[in-house]
């Protein structure tokens, strides 16, 4: 079985076609759950209307707070007892194949690595615009276009994206912790924990169509374009999410410093303890560690900031 994992918030624009394409998959044996963070639309409504139709549509209801994206993520996990996992957003739309074309992928990893090893697939995506018309960007301008998959480069750059995942319950078990505000996404928490502790394979092949919109919180980026640039060198919170990922690098060694090999808990303690040298120390370690974003022009700016 396979759970498919949905976060939802004030999302009646899109989650109709996002469900749909969901239940037009040509693996059948899914279950959708679906937790919402306290929308004020008509999501909810949409949401019952969907569960009362079809069996395998279950909507998880608690007393939860609404804290956003990764929370309700985090939340979601808590919930499923799957063999695999897909994790879902409400305004995308799955091309008929994705859920097959992961669970492929799974198959060959788990025949490869054991069964039982934590895993993590991820496939390519499609950029589109709210009508779900292609969006003109060089593949190489994509801030995910490099795909790393060594702890150090995850540490301080997520390559990773969330609504193109399948995990076995092996890492889904592993990663649910209780959500921390030090968690930046759930998707980047379950990168690091399949880096350090499993394996993540990548499957270049689009699955699915990623519609870019101004109310969404997480997009795909033309990180080369000028526009981009100028606004991350003016913008006093690109050097505050540096910090923020030392925060998580620090949560994470909190949560799993104990299971990690001394090897890779090392190169984990070192980032995470990076504020506690001096400037030309820091700038070190990053060169010789390699804790280092994707792109020149930004990695150059990461050792200006740290």
């Amino acid at each position: 079985m396979i759970d498919i994992l949905l976060a939802t918030y004030n999302g009646e624009k899109y989650v109709r076609s996002q469900l749909d394409s969901i239940l037009n998959q040509t693996e059948k044996n899914f279950r959708i759950l679906i937790r919402d963070d306290g929308s004020t639309d008509n999501t909810i409504q949409i949401l019952r209307e969907y569960e009362s139709k079809y069996s395998n549509i279950q909507i998880i209801k608690d007393d939860r707070p609404s804290r956003g994206a990764a929370a309700n993520f985090f939340e979601l996990m808590k919930h499923t007892d799957a063999e695999y996992v897909m994790f879902c957003d409400q305004d995308d739309y799955w091309l008929p194949n994705k859920i097959e074309v992961s669970m492929r992928a799974m198959t060959n990893a788990e025949e490869k690595y054991a069964k039982g090893c934590p895993m993590l697939i991820y496939t390519a995506y499609k950029p589109v615009d709210e009508d779900l018309h292609d969006i003109p960007m060089k593949n190489s301008n994509n801030m995910v276009y490099k795909h790393f998959d060594q702890i150090n480069r995850l540490l301080i750059q997520n390559y990773v994206t969330g609504c193109t995942m399948m995990i076995n319950k092996t890492l889904c078990d592993i990663a649910a912790v209780d959500y921390e505000p030090s968690i930046l996404m759930h998707d980047w928490w379950l990168a690091l924990c399949a880096s350090a502790m499993g394996h993540i394979n990548y499957v270049n092949e689009v699955t699915m169509k990623y519609r870019q919109h101004q109310s969404q919180s997480v997009g795909a980026v033309d990180v080369k374009s000028f526009s981009y640039r100028l606004k991350k060198f003016t913008n006093p919170e690109t050097k505050n999410m540096d910090k923020k990922c030392v925060r998580q690098a620090q949560c994470f060694l909190k949560h799993y410093g104990k299971k990690l090999s001394p090897e890779m808990r090392k190169e984990v303690a070192l980032f995470a303890n990076i504020e506690n040298y001096s400037k030309i120390r820091r700038i070190n370690i990053l060169l010789h560690g390699k804790y280092l974003k994707s792109d020149l022009v930004r990695a150059i700016g990461q050792l200006i900031y740290v």
